[in-house]
This record gives structure tokens, C-alpha cells and sequence, in this order.
């Protein structure tokens, strides 16, 4: 999987406080089946980040002042790039692990685990990503 330059800029939404589950009971957390991803899918957006990745992500943006590239995060409102926090992901209550062509869905945004990787996307506006532990994708919709 070839590694896109271009961040897209997620605005507001990749601060650390600004990513954080929602109550247990809204959020759904789950690694992917090799457990290298571990992701989250809220009302608000899908984020997943790496235990283990054998990419690099593109130089911090100006932008970014906190760690950048560890995950990556398609927001309900349709955005989707790297993430820029200081908090991951993988802290989140990983009970399962999502089989190969399962779908966690919250309203406008979802992910299905793949044997090529975790594909999350917004529904209504078909951008996403898809990610694994050799390299990620980003996808622009409408």
C-alpha cells in the first residue's frame, strides 16, 4: 500500500481532549486481526492507531504541535488525515477483535477490517482511509 504525502487537515478535531471516547456505552473499540491497529468508532468519527507500523509518516505539520502520524481519523463532518495528539487510541477498553470483512458502524462513520488492512469511512461522504501495520491511504469523497 503506497503512502499519500498529502495530509489532509482535520480541523479542530485531532487535539488529544477533542478525540476522547465518549462513554463506553456510545463508543466501540476493537484491534484488527493481526492486533497491530487498534481502533475506535464513535458518533463522532473513526480513528485507529498502530501498535507497529513499518511506515513513516510525512514531516509534522506547522500546524501540529503535539505527536503526529501515529493513527489516522475520518471525522463525521466528512475529514480525514493523520492524527495529531498526544493521547492514542490504544488506551481504549479493546475487548475483541473485528474479523476479517466485519463492519463496526456509528452513524455516519464505520470501519471493516480487511485482509489488507482497517478501512474506515464516512458514509455520506465516502472519505476515509485505510490503514495497516506497512503503509495507509487516504480517501477523498465528495
Amino acid at each position: 500500500m503506497a503512502r499519500i504525502a498529502v495530509v489532509v487537515l482535520v480541523l479542530g478535531l485531532m487535539a488529544g481532549a477533542a478525540l476522547a471516547p465518549s462513554p463506553a456505552s456510545a463508543y466501540s473499540a476493537f484491534w484488527s486481526p493481526r492486533q497491530d491497529v487498534g481502533c475506535v468508532v464513535d458518533w463522532n468519527y473513526a480513528r485507529c492507531d498502530l501498535r507497529r507500523q513499518s511506515w513513516s509518516p510525512p514531516s509534522r505539520p506547522a500546524w501540529c504541535r503535539l505527536t503526529f502520524g501515529h493513527g489516522l481519523v475520518v471525522t463525521a463532518s466528512g475529514r480525514a488525515g493523520l492524527v495529531c495528539a498526544d493521547d492514542t487510541a490504544l488506551l481504549a477498553s479493546f475487548t475483541r477483535v473485528l474479523p476479517y470483512r466485519r463492519l463496526v458502524r456509528r452513524g455516519r462513520v464505520g470501519c471493516r477490517s480487511t485482509r489488507r488492512g482497517v478501512l474506515c469511512t464516512n458514509y455520506r461522504t465516502r472519505s476515509g482511509f485505510l490503514v495497516s501495520r506497512t503503509g495507509y491511504r487516504l480517501y477523498r469523497g465528495r
